[in-house]
């Protein structure tokens, strides 16, 4: 929809900019940064490298339990999660790792 407007109106690239809130420029700008430093090598612990794919596994939860908590299909739908997320290790786990990895 985005792109619609800019190719339609592309005047309005300037008021979309204005009115951005300045904490959506600061997001972009940590995200950024955090990004350029992916560009260096370095060594971390495993509590380090674990921290987001368990804060990323309680947003799925979350997100389950609030679509589909009150219908009654919130257990079929853990379950599927669960043999998607199993199915998906599997094939990870199945895959060559780099030296020091």
């Amino acid at each position: 929809m985005l792109i619609q407007i800019l190719a339609q109106h592309p005047e309005a690239i300037g008021a979309i900019v204005q009115r951005t809130p300045g904490w959506v420029w600061g997001l972009l700008a940590a995200l950024l940064a955090l990004g350029l430093s992916q560009l260096k090598d370095r060594e971390v612990g495993l509590r380090r490298v674990a921290i987001m794919p368990i804060a990323w596994l309680g947003f799925a939860m979350y997100g389950m339990y609030s679509a589909f908590g009150n219908s009654g299909q919130l257990a079929t739908v853990a379950v599927a999660w669960l043999v998607a997320a199993a199915g998906v290790a599997a094939m990870l786990l199945k895959l060559p790792s780099s030296p020091g990895t």
